[in-house]
């Protein structure tokens, strides 16, 4: 009977067929436990994102909306400043 060592080659196939089994199980066991852990972090990572955007966009909001006040008093101030100019003009 042909084969290698004291193997048939119907004994080798059949232990590839074995081993390729068993390891594509492995493999397939491990791309379920990372990929499904992984796919649940960037879930979790993607809302974390979202939320960081959305107060990120609040904060430019408030900062645009303090800036504009900021500089309708500084015009206010300037306003005043010229009224009190003017004021001490008119006393002496």
């Amino acid at each position: 009977m042909h084969g290698i060592g004291d193997y048939s080659f119907a004994d080798i196939g059949a232990i590839v067929g074995l081993l390729t089994s068993a390891f594509s199980f492995v493999i397939w066991m491990l791309k379920k436990l990372v990929m499904d852990r992984l796919s649940f972090d960037m879930q979790t990572f993607k809302r974390s994102i979202d939320i960081l955007a959305q107060t990120l966009d609040a904060t430019t909001k408030r900062l645009d909306s303090a800036e504009k006040k900021l500089q309708e008093h500084t015009v206010l101030l300037a306003k005043h400043d010229v009224r009190i100019t003017d004021l001490r003009k008119e006393e002496n």
